[in-house]
């Protein structure tokens, strides 16, 4: 199945529900020169900005730079911010907008057009955009090639801001979301204070996260 397209970085397939195994226990000085790396990576909100320092750090594999990703992203915690080049041609507005987007609520997606889970779900998304007209949307598409990202775009009418690198499963911000250990399509909802509020692959689940955080949301501004 195209979801189980081997990872460039390390050979291995990767699904919805495989886990890799982790190769080895990071030294408490891993931990360490990856805990300063990312309190000196923080922004004034308390996310956290993209670095190749986190991740490239010479005494951590793969697996375990994913599996401390994964660990650090649980509900209420401030997530990642996305910086990766368009999938499409943009305005001089563009960075405005795209920090605009990750200062409100939004949801984030980790898609490929080779992704036959994608393919299968694409429905789904489309209902979610069309029903929460409300929130933005990020996009990171996996695919090696622009050309064939943009094509599945164009014909399946996904809306949202486009992201693009080129650098499938190796990508900064699949690093960052440690979607290598879940699979795609990989979504993540991101609240208005730049917290992590779910994450998954299920648009049902989805759409009940979505519910709850507008309603939440609405409830906080009624009351101020």
């Amino acid at each position: 199945m195209a979801h189980d397209k081997p990872s460039a970085a390390n050979d291995m397939k990767h699904t919805r529900t495989h886990t890799p195994p982790l190769q080895s226990i990071p030294s408490v000085a891993a931990w360490l020169m990856l805990a300063i790396a990312v309190l000196g990576s923080c922004t004034g909100g308390g996310r956290v900005q993209p670095s190749t320092e986190q991740t490239d750090h010479p005494t951590l594999s793969a697996q375990e730079r994913w599996a401390m990703a994964d660990r650090s992203l649980t509900p209420g915690t401030y997530a990642p911010l996305v910086r990766l080049p368009f999938l499409f041609a943009q305005g001089q507005d563009a960075e405005q907008r795209l920090d605009s987007i990750n200062h409100a609520a939004h949801i984030l997606l980790f898609w490929a057009s080779w992704c036959s889970d994608c393919h299968e779900e694409t429905p789904a998304l489309l209902a979610l955009q069309k029903d929460f007209p409300q929130l933005a949307w990020l996009t990171v598409s996996l695919d090696n090639e622009a050309a064939k990202a943009r094509d599945y775009v164009w014909k399946n009418e996904l809306s949202g801001m486009h992201l693009f690198d080129g650098r499938d499963w190796r990508g900064q911000a699949c690093e960052d979301y440690a979607v290598a250990l879940h699979g795609i399509p990989h979504m993540v909802l991101i609240d208005s204070q730049g917290r992590l509020a779910w994450s998954g692959q299920q648009t049902d689940s989805l759409r009940s996260a979505i519910t709850h955080l507008l309603k939440a949301e609405h409830s906080h501004k009624a009351h101020k």
